[in-house]
């Protein structure tokens, strides 16, 4: 019973020194942080820091999404406004029917591209038709070699490797 408390203490000692330690190496927005777990004694307050360090990077990144979608709103409503802008320029040299010299441009009118319009995709040659490259089927694959894996047999030129571990975050 001793040894197991003298174990568990050696392990959240180590546990602690670790953290300390890789806080010291994330400098950018962590160094406050690694002032604040420097002078905290337990094991789980360092912890409760950096989650708490965790949470409120998810709210910086929320916030920045949030921005970046505000301002795409806003790069749209810009566009839109210069779309309609050019509209009325190209309408007006349209019925002046001439290019149209200022001091900072020359307006004209240039005759549209050409663009494909199919009617009936079936009556269109093969010739004219794309193959997409084959894909592999890694989900298939993957459950394929998932029921191979309690026998011997393999799929060439594939296996099954377990990813890094993560760590689950619940909330109580």
């Amino acid at each position: 019973m001793a040894d197991d408390v003298h174990n568990d203490m050696v392990r959240a000692l180590e546990a602690a020194k670790v953290l300390k330690f890789n806080l010291k190496d994330d400098a950018d927005d962590l160094e406050l942080l690694s002032d604040m777990v420097e002078g905290e004694t337990s094991l789980f307050e360092m912890m409760e820091t950096v989650y708490n360090a965790i949470k409120e990077d998810e709210e910086v990144i929320n916030g920045i999404k949030q921005r970046a979608d505000e301002l795409t709103r806003r790069k749209n409503r810009y566009k839109m406004r210069m779309d309609r802008r050019k509209a009325m320029l190209l309408q007006a040299v349209s019925i002046l029917d001439q290019k149209v010299t200022l001091p900072s441009v020359t307006l004209s009118k240039r005759m549209g591209s050409l663009l494909l319009k199919i009617s009936d995709e079936n009556e269109i040659p093969t010739q004219y038709f794309k193959r997409p490259p084959p894909e592999i089927d890694k989900a298939g694959l993957k459950a394929a070699l998932k029921a191979l894996d309690k026998s011997d047999e393999t799929i060439p030129g594939c296996h099954l490797e377990r990813g890094a571990d993560s760590l689950a975050m619940r909330v109580a």
